[in-house]
């Protein structure tokens, strides 16, 4: 019998019949079967929580790993092997870093026949692998992949305006927002598969650009943001210079301290392009992040000026009442920047 080791981009044919099928996982990491829309399969006879037996169906089988249904911690490792039930080579997903994701898939059993066996452990690109090392970058990736198990091949260019105001800029603001802007990178980076191309602070009279700031294992958000905030929000400036810089396609992320003074300007904006603008608000309104913090009466609604904008269907606007819920509630506010179920 040879051992055959599974490596990304190849497929090889899978032995005919039932597959024994091990996880090899730490204690308490579990086999799971599910197919390609993400639905739970059941195992054709099941040994233990890491064994059983799976019989091809005509449909594709992504075989992998879960755990209590939280992601798992970094430096959690994971394999799979398979053989025919009737003998013959051993199939091996050597053991890799399945830590980020809810569910882990490691080996793809295409639909056939014959059926074909293939890496499933979608790695995000290496553009994006000093972010993923850091520590502060995790906290949003794993929230992302708390409900989101798609690691995208393709990178997606991505842009992130911050709003270099005195409103967003409170002395009493400015750790949670620091904490906010790591939120939003990690969710973003991971959701896009890249890192963001160019971070601009709206600056009164030029926009000034602090990529540099999240190249450092622990960003230096008081020197980044400066110490000389500008009167107004004023964010399409800068939008449309990180956009001159993205191509044709890509997101740009904005984080404001409420609704925009040049709002006129920004639907002008959004009204010339397809391009998908996602905007991160503080203040209280009906698109608060958390349910509990969202107003009961229209007129509780803090950013109902943003409305118009809102409802264009490239437009996601997301608010936040409470800087103190983050880092914690970093899972909450990706599932409001990407709705589970809802296309990129």
């Amino acid at each position: 019998m040879a051992v055959r080791q599974l490596t990304p981009g190849a497929s090889v044919s899978a032995p005919v019949g039932p597959l024994r099928v091990r996880l090899d996982a730490p204690p308490g990491v579990q086999l799971e079967l599910r197919d390609e829309a993400g639905n739970q399969s059941a195992p054709t006879h099941r040994f233990s929580g890491t064994e059983a037996i799976v019989m091809p169906t005509g449909r594709a089988l992504l075989l992998g790993a879960i755990g209590n249904g939280e992601p798992f911690p970094p430096g959690t490792l994971a394999g799979l092997s398979l053989t025919g039930v009737s003998g013959g080579d051993e199939f091996v997903r050597p053991q890799a870093d399945i830590g980020g994701r809810s569910f882990a898939a490691l080996v793809r059993l295409s639909e056939g026949p014959p059926s074909l066996l293939s890496d499933a452990l979608e790695v995000p690109t290496e553009v994006n692998e000093p972010f993923r090392a850091r520590s502060w970058h995790r906290v949003g990736s794993y929230a992302y992949h708390a409900h989101h198990d798609d690691f995208s091949q393709s990178r997606v260019p991505w842009a992130m305006v911050i709003d270099g105001s005195a409103s967003l800029l409170l002395p009493s603001r400015r750790a949670g927002v620091g904490a906010l802007l790591e939120c939003v990178i990690g969710i973003l980076g991971s959701a896009m598969g890249s890192a963001p191309g160019a971070v601009l602070v709206g600056s009164t009279p030029n926009p000034r650009e602090v990529r540099a700031a999240i190249e450092s294992d622990a960003p230096d958000w008081a020197s980044a943001l400066g110490d000389q905030p500008s009167p107004w929000s004023r964010v399409t400036p800068a939008i449309e210079q990180v956009t001159g810089a993205l191509g044709t396609d890509g997101i740009v992320a904005v984080v404001t301290g409420g609704v925009p003074v040049d709002l006129e300007q920004l639907e002008g904006w959004v009204s010339q392009t397809n391009r998908r603008l996602v905007m991160i608000i503080l203040g209280r309104s009906r698109r608060e992040f958390t349910a509990a913090n969202r107003p009961f009466a229209a007129w509780e609604d803090e950013l109902s000026a943003i409305d118009p904008l809102a409802a264009r269907p490239q437009v996601t606007v997301v608010s936040i009442t409470d800087l103190a819920k983050f880092p914690d509630a970093a899972v909450e506010l990706a599932d409001a920047i990407f709705p589970v179920g809802v296309a990129r």
